[in-house]
């Protein structure tokens, strides 16, 4: 008998918990075209999955970088850049499937420091073909003073940085006191 009490409580408190954590009950309303649940607090569908570029590639045109910057400095650097395939780069800002512009910092002998560096995300979406010019690409110079390697990338956030697709970059030494 004592078994038989334990595993219905068990199984009630289960069925409490999954109810409760699920939001739903058999009293509650559901979501639909007649619910008197207002549509903003109407649960949302699950995000579409991530679609991966066709094609990662980019054409550096110009880029003014300061190659001397203080530790922990915020600093704006101008990049000119083009879009040479035939796929658009969506810029809805650092959310998954966006194309940003960002960096890493390494030593001056490769080894990676920073992999993910601020993301400045592009003003619009950046069509096939179109060039654009960024004045405000925000980089952090790193936390101790030296000799290091600032290399600018793109990333579709969630798939991949472009230069692991085989891309180009813009590496630039830059000193840091």
């Amino acid at each position: 008998m004592t078994t038989r009490s334990i595993l219905f409580s068990t199984l009630g408190c289960f069925c409490f918990l999954v109810c409760a954590c699920n939001g739903t009950s058999p009293e509650a309303p559901k979501p639909g075209a007649n619910s008197t649940v207002p549509a903003a607090t109407q649960p949302t569908t699950a995000a579409a999955p991530i679609a991966p570029l066709t094609s990662f590639r980019v054409e550096w045109i110009s880029q003014q970088v300061p190659t001397e910057m203080e530790v922990l400095k915020w600093y704006d650097a101008t990049i000119t850049l083009r879009n040479p395939t035939n796929v658009l780069w969506p810029a809805r800002g650092p959310i998954p499937g966006s194309v940003n512009i960002a960096y890493h910092w390494s030593s001056p002998q490769g080894k990676l420091l920073v992999l993910d560096g601020e993301r400045t995300p592009f003003p619009h979406d950046i069509g096939p073909g179109e060039t654009i010019k960024l004045d405000k690409v925000r980089v952090i110079a790193p936390a101790s003073p030296g000799e290091y390697r600032l290399q600018i990338s793109l990333v579709q956030e969630g798939v991949s940085w472009f230069e692991s697709q085989g891309a180009k970059t813009i590496t630039v030494p830059v000193k840091v006191r």
